[in-house]
């Protein structure tokens, strides 16, 4: 100690200080790259260009962490579809992702701080990708082989176009990676050898902390769709009964299942014509409030994925009554 200048103990006495940030992986100047060659071009053109510049370097990660090959098949045919579709917005939305690009490590490093006040314990050992793709807006991945690989993954013209609040979404999604680590829900949940009940605690437990991240915002916002807003006492019930039938289906076999879909999905699988889509992650909201009346937050986030089924079947006959 006695070699040390006061230079070196206030660098360290400040290094101490810091609070610990994750490593954030910045895709920016592969996508302007991309579109400053891309934007004039046909598709067909623009698909190459897209593997040259953004996935090519990347070939391993997208595999895994944004295409799934590694139990979707249908992979090359939904990656043509996504990839059109988004390339015509994107004249539009170069702007507003640039900017998002930009602004990206400062909110990360607020939305850090204001997660650590809920979950205390948290420590950012993974990373954060900032990047485009069509088929998402923000996710826990597995962005390789290794099963333990996990990130949080935002794709920002995702987010650039539905406009979504960083409030809401960024808390959701940096549970979900916090929670793969800590107790084992990989892939938000959706694991293999898993029934959907495991899913449906998953996202209703990150649902939840988004909630406490956001003192007194509806439900209809959390879930970002304002037709939960109409949903009463009757529909949780009902969906609590529907659920309790099929609790043990399984989550994948080897792609999601039709049974994860019609619960979790945002494509054509609804429960019911008159409800919206994703009412698991509504129901499984509802799931963990009942939990959350006899079980602290710090039990109910170190429950590991063989210990949920039972707590929350006990909530779904709750809700059933």
């Amino acid at each position: 100690m006695h070699g040390l200048t006061i230079a070196a103990l206030l660098t360290l006495v400040t290094a101490r200080a810091a609070e610990p940030m994750p490593r954030v992986v910045s895709l920016q100047n592969e996508f302007t790259q991309f579109w400053q060659a891309a934007k004039n071009q046909p598709f067909n053109d623009q698909i190459k260009l897209w593997d040259q510049f953004i996935e090519s370097p990347h070939q391993e990660f997208f595999d895994f962490a944004v295409w799934e090959k590694q139990f979707r098949s249908n992979w090359p045919e939904a990656k043509a579809q996504n990839l059109e579709f988004r390339f015509a917005h994107y004249a539009r939305l170069y702007g507003p992702i640039e900017n998002a690009f930009d602004s990206f490590p400062s909110v990360v490093k607020t939305q850090i701080k204001r997660f650590k006040k809920i979950i205390p314990e948290f420590e950012p050992n993974f990373p954060i990708y900032a990047i485009v793709a069509p088929n998402f807006d923000a996710k826990s991945a597995i962005i390789s082989a290794n099963p333990r690989s996990v990130a949080l993954v935002i794709a920002l013209d995702s987010v650039a176009l539905e406009k979504a609040d960083y409030e809401v979404l960024f808390p959701h999604e940096l549970f979900h990676a916090f929670h793969a680590l800590h107790s084992g829900f990989f892939n938000d949940g959706v694991m293999a050898g898993t029934s959907i009940l495991v899913p449906l605690w998953e996202e209703g437990l990150a649902t939840y902390i988004s909630g406490l991240a956001n003192p007194g915002i509806s439900d209809d916002n959390l879930l970002f769709d304002t037709a939960f807003e109409k949903l009463n006492a009757r529909d949780i019930r009902w969906l609590a009964q529907q659920f309790v039938k099929q609790s043990d289906l399984q989550t994948l076999d080897p792609a999601p299942t039709a049974a994860f879909k019609m619960w979790f999905s945002n494509g054509k699988f609804t429960v019911r014509e008159d409800l919206p889509r994703r009412c698991g992650y509504f129901l499984g909201l509802h799931v963990v409030r009942e939990v959350a009346k006899t079980h602290s937050l710090k039990e109910m986030i170190n429950w590991g994925p063989k210990a949920i089924p039972e707590h929350v079947v006990i909530a779904l006959n709750d809700l059933s009554k």
